[in-house]
């Protein structure tokens, strides 16, 4: 069994934010790229023929920028209400607890101990920021200051690897 007690102060919450959130929208707003091309080629052109793939870049562009925008409005703002208001959110900052066993990743707080199967674990990974354990109903960071070094991380990662392969 492996276990890592830390603390989530109010800037790791950010951090956890944008790991969680960045990657999908990352890609859905690198395919605007191509509508900005069509856009530009009907500019030059003087906006004199209007056909159907101009509509659609358009209207493609469009929508990316609303939700490149909503996406961050949202990415910080569940954040920021846990950073304002701490004391209505009891056991998300402060200290925590995570232990690898065998039979799943358990976690504890000040208010709440709950194991998480192997099977629900999505991934761990080693991310500059830390280790960060995500399934679809949770996502843990844990801030690279609270391991000893990189290899104990490499470690800490590598053991919830072979946790979730014997599942």
């Amino acid at each position: 069994m492996t276990e890592i007690h830390f603390a989530w102060r109010r800037p790791d919450l950010f951090v956890m934010q944008f790991l969680y959130y960045s990657r999908p929208r990352a890609i859905a707003l690198m395919s605007a790229v191509p509508a900005f091309f069509i856009i530009y080629d009907q500019a030059a052109e003087g906006f004199r023929r209007f056909d159907a793939w101009f509509v659609i870049a358009v209207l493609g562009a469009l929508f990316l920028v609303l939700t490149a925008c909503f996406w961050v409005a949202s990415l910080f703002l569940g954040a920021l209400v846990i950073a304002i208001r701490p004391g209505e959110f009891p056991g998300i900052l402060g200290e925590h607890v995570i232990r690898l066993a065998p039979e799943g990743l358990y976690e504890e707080t000040s208010v709440n101990a709950t194991t998480h199967a192997w099977k629900a674990v999505a991934r761990v990974q080693r991310k500059p920021a830390g280790v960060l354990l995500q399934s679809p109903t949770f996502t843990f960071l844990i801030p690279c200051r609270y391991f000893k070094s990189v290899d104990e991380a490499d470690r800490f990662v590598a053991c919830a690897h072979t946790f979730m392969r014997q599942q």
